[in-house]
Order: structure tokens, then sequence, then C-alpha cells
């Protein structure tokens, strides 16, 4: 059983009262900080209450028996890193760093969904190849904010989906594949790369686990030896640019990740 006495833990079971709780009208999620003050103990009497198990405010042997095994199987844990650093024949440290630099240390957000980030310009593009030229200026022109030929109109959080369930409506397999998903922000139409046969396997991998989201970085990173070869070097410039793009080092990725490695080692 895990103590809310560490921090890093609190945070896990912080992250995942705010996913597990019946939503209510009005409360805001969690701030996830490892430090189980009122309002972590307030959402937690909620969950014990909605599950049927004593409602305590402790994080006794029953609530643990709920959230514990949801934690090992939702987040990354110390095996996660294992196995992606023995598949990818680096160590630990260089996964982690990775981990740290290109996400926010989340793959989910407070209500359960994967982070996402919904592109317009790379919609308009997919689903130019599936629908013919006059539907598509028809629907962008009506659709200019999620159908655009230029990068942006982002919203953030919880209202990226809002976007991308609205292009679901005009097309689910393009508007999947314009999407970027997890920890690591692959797109959509990476999936193959990424180690799945269709965008919605990969979708709904993501949506399971954060291991799931690391796994397929990994199978990315196998996918291009340059890379590959980069990171198992610890070349944090060529793997920034290769990863990042040719702007990495306006946005100090590779210096970022020069940093992390750093600490984690």
């Amino acid at each position: 059983m895990g103590s809310i006495t560490d921090k890093a833990f609190a945070k896990n079971v912080q992250r995942a009262l705010n996913e597990l709780t019946v939503r209510v009208e009005g409360r805001t999620a969690l701030k996830v900080d490892g430090i189980f003050g009122n309002g972590s103990i307030a959402l937690l009497k909620l969950f014990q209450n909605d599950r049927g198990i004593p409602v305590t405010g402790q994080y006794d042997r029953a609530t643990a028996g709920i959230i514990d095994p949801y934690i090992d199987r939702r987040y990354l844990t110390e095996t996660s890193f294992s196995e992606a650093a023995k598949k990818l024949n680096v160590n630990v440290a260089s996964v982690k760093a990775v981990t740290t630099v290109e996400s926010k240390g989340e793959g989910f957000l407070a209500d359960g969904r994967q982070v996402i980030l919904f592109e317009r310009h790379i919609f308009l593009r997919e689903l130019a190849k599936v629908l013919p030229p006059d539907q598509v200026a028809k629907l962008q022109a009506e659709n200019p904010d999620i159908l655009n030929k230029t990068p942006g109109g982002y919203v953030g959080g919880m209202a990226e989906w809002t976007r991308l369930e609205r292009a679901q409506a005009i097309h689910q397999e393009a508007a999947l594949k314009s999407a970027s998903y997890g920890l690591f922000q692959i797109m959509g139409f990476n999936h193959k790369v990424a180690g799945f046969a269709t965008v919605l396997e990969y979708v709904m991998a993501s949506a399971e686990s954060e291991t799931n989201q690391l796994m397929a970085f990994v199978n990315f990173v196998l996918a291009n030896p340059t890379m590959l070869k980069a990171l198992q070097e610890r070349n944090w410039a060529k793997f920034a640019s290769l990863y990042n793009g040719p702007n990495y080092a306006a946005g100090g990725y590779h210096l970022k990740l020069a940093s992390a490695y750093t600490l984690y080692a």
C-alpha cells in the first residue's frame, strides 16, 4: 500500500481522485501538488462514499485496494521506464529526461481523457484525402476555426476535445489523425510508426495508460534509426532537431534535455 506522505505517490492519488470521483457540478479539480490537504481529504471522502466503503478521510486499506491498482495500471511506473529503456538500448535517465522535457508530466486531463492538441491545418490536409474538393471548401468556409490552412486556433486543456469532437462529426478518421495524444504528443497520422494498424487503435491505447503512450514513443523512435542513434549517444541537439523540428534551439529543447538527463543520472 502506498503512502500519501510520499509526495510523488500523493500526486498520483490526487490524479486518480480527479479521474475516478463522480463529477460534482461546480467542483474544480484538485491541484496535483502532492500536498494532501483539506481539499484532497474532502475529495477522498467523496470517493469513499461513492464507492460504498467507510468514509474515513484516510488513505486506508479499503481505499488503497481500489486506487493503488488503478495507479499501477494508469500512470508511468519505474517498470515502464525500465522496459522502455531496454527496448531503446539506453539508460533509464535518458527516457526520464525525454519524458520530462517533451511532456507536462501527465498524459491525462483531470477528467480522465488523454491530453490532446488538435491541428486544424492537418485536418484540412487529411480531409482533402477523403472528400471532394468542393465539399472540403464548403466545410472550410463553415468551420474556419477547425479547418484552416494556417496552424493555430488552440484553446488548450479539455477544450481541445471540443474541437476534436466537432471535427469527428465531419469525418472521424481524418479528425483522429489530426490530433496529437498523450505524454509525447505523437500525431494520429503517425499511428503506424507508433505501432498501431489504425488510428482508432492508437487513440484507444493512448486513452488506457501512460505506459501505452510511452511505448508508442518507443516505437516512434525505433522507426527512425537516426533519431534512435542520437538518443543512444545522448546527442541532445540532434535528437531535438529530429523530434521537435528545425526550431528546436529557439525552445531550448536540447539544453532542457541535457539538464534533465543530468538530474536523473
